[in-house]
């Protein structure tokens, strides 16, 4: 039996996956390492947002700015491969919700001709 050979989608989707799985392997990593200050790492290290509530605002240095500038930057690169992936995802369950449906009509022509019925005529349908 022939190997099936993948679309230009689907190997578009796998380079798009294999781009977004160099920076990130699970849903709660971020996009590259980052310094984060001590009393952030409880909350991220858990995923637990409302842990944030525990940190003091404080002065910033120019240092401790740098690292907020850096952690921000880090954020919106992770925000950016997460929309990435859910695109991808999305564009999978479209192709197996296509599938599924061709799938569908021909299970009820299959049903029609075993019935000795015609199929409807779509294009009565149009009128």
């Amino acid at each position: 039996m022939a190997e099936k050979r993948k679309s230009q989608t689907d190997e578009e989707a796998e380079r798009l996956l294999e781009q977004i799985q160099e920076k990130m392997q699970t849903w709660s990593s971020l996009a590259r390492d980052v310094k984060v200050p001590a009393d952030f790492q409880p909350a991220l290290m858990t995923g637990r947002p409302e842990l944030m509530r525990l940190v003091k605002p404080r002065e910033l240095s120019a240092a401790d700015s740098a690292v907020f500038i850096d952690l921000i930057a880090c954020l919106l690169e992770t925000n950016s491969l997460l929309q990435q992936h859910a695109s991808l995802v999305a564009k999978v369950v479209n192709q197996v919700a296509s599938n599924a449906r061709g799938t569908a009509n021909a299970v009820v022509r299959l049903e029609h001709y075993a019935n000795f019925v015609l199929p409807p005529n779509d294009e009565d349908d149009e009128e």
